[in-house]
């Protein structure tokens, strides 16, 4: 098994927590509040803005009504399986984001 390049992880951790979210039809408000955090901490994890504690993890999963070894192990996956975007391609996403510009 190949360690994981740096960011990939984190980035595949984010995507798996909005992923979970939109299956549950929850706000970012209505998780970070579930997972006792503030919004913009939420909402930077789930930007992949900043790297997820284990203790974040374990929050966010409870309120996401799942385990944090379950959305690790979907997110290993997705990294194993190379379904990580290179840095290059996150950074544009997160570009696109930050002035709103959708991708068709």
């Amino acid at each position: 098994m190949a360690l994981a390049r740096r960011g990939e992880l984190n980035w595949a951790l984010s995507r798996e927590i909005f992923t979970r979210r939109e299956e549950l039809g929850l706000s970012q408000k209505e998780t970070a509040s579930r997972a006792g955090m503030r919004y913009n901490v939420y909402q930077r994890l789930e930007y992949d803005e900043r790297a997820m504690t284990v203790e974040q993890l374990a929050a966010i999963a409870d309120a996401l009504e799942t385990t944090g070894d379950e959305i690790y192990k979907a997110a290993k996956g997705r990294v194993d399986r190379g379904e990580v975007p290179t840095f290059s391609e996150r950074a544009a996403e997160k570009l696109d984001a930050a002035i709103g510009y959708r991708r068709k």
